[in-house]
């Protein structure tokens, strides 16, 4: 049985469609603000990098942490790695609430499995 999106991405995947005809009329945006905003938001509320791109951008933890640690410029990404961009742009754009409700219920799953592991080797 397939997880049920998160809300986040769902939004993401819904505006798709739109952020693809936004960016083939030659709009932009700051890779460089975009990634500093994201790195503050996620260090902010102890997201990992692996969580976020697993959960909100449906890419390897590898990806992201490029696109955070060194953006390029807007007219040197392929197609692909704009949508990354705009993609972060959104999650940053969501309400707080809605936007960490994902990584909190995560949180929670984790915390409920350390007693189960104490004291096992």
């Amino acid at each position: 049985k397939k997880a049920p999106e998160c809300e986040a991405t769902e939004i993401c995947t819904q505006y798709a469609e739109r952020v693809n005809l936004w960016i083939a009329r030659g709009n932009f945006l700051s890779t460089e603000e975009i990634s500093a905003e994201v790195r503050r938001e996620i260090e902010k509320h102890s997201i990992s990098q692996g969580m976020f791109s697993q959960k909100i951008l449906r890419r390897k933890q590898a990806t992201l942490s490029e696109a955070l640690c060194h953006p390029k410029p807007w007219g040197r990404l392929s197609d692909r790695g704009k949508l990354i961009y705009c993609f972060m742009k959104l999650w940053l754009l969501l309400p707080d609430e809605r936007r960490l409700a994902p990584f909190k219920e995560e949180s929670l799953q984790r915390f409920r499995q350390i007693p189960s592991q104490v004291g096992r080797a």
